[in-house]
């Protein structure tokens, strides 16, 4: 499979948006608000500030395959620099493949290096992909597991 990552332009956020909307869906945020305004905000922050960078990866007809959101900064205990993805999404149709997964995280380590990021992390909160899957493709590329994300929905009576 032919795919390339570059970085996200202002012409992109429509596309991203509505991505980012199927994928909540589908995700364990199903049933929380969506806000494209808010979305697009999001992206433009992406964007527009220097520590943080939104990939996206195309395939050979440019059709956005999936992206990556993230941000560098000093570690709230030192001062090191941490890398931490916000967001990582592959197309539905597309989660069989590994190339393009493979492509935007490779992407977004060269990235984070460029700032000397000294640790990055990548996490599964949206429990998308069975985290078993998750786990052994992250751990391929040299990753570590540390830790695990739970979630509460809180209700009135809490």
């Amino acid at each position: 499979m032919s795919v390339r990552v570059r970085l996200a332009t202002y012409s992109d956020i429509p596309t991203l948006v509505e991505l980012t909307r199927e994928h909540v869906e589908a995700s364990n945020y199903a049933g929380m608000r969506f806000d494209p305004d808010i979305m697009r905000d999001t992206f433009v922050r992406f964007i527009d500030e220097e520590n943080r960078t939104c990939l996206l990866v195309e395939d050979q007809d440019n059709r956005t395959i999936g992206y990556t959101g993230g941000w560098v900064g000093q570690a709230m205990f030192g001062p090191d620099i941490t890398a931490n993805e916000e967001i990582f999404l592959i197309r539905q149709d597309e989660r069989g493949q590994l190339v393009p997964a493979k492509r935007l995280v490779h992407a977004f380590c060269r990235w984070a290096a460029g700032w000397g990021a000294k640790r990055i992390t990548f996490g599964n909160s949206a429990g998308i992909v069975r985290d078993e899957a998750y786990v052994r493709f992250f751990e391929r590329y040299g990753f570590r597991r540390a830790g695990s994300i739970m979630f509460l929905e809180v209700n009135h009576g809490w």
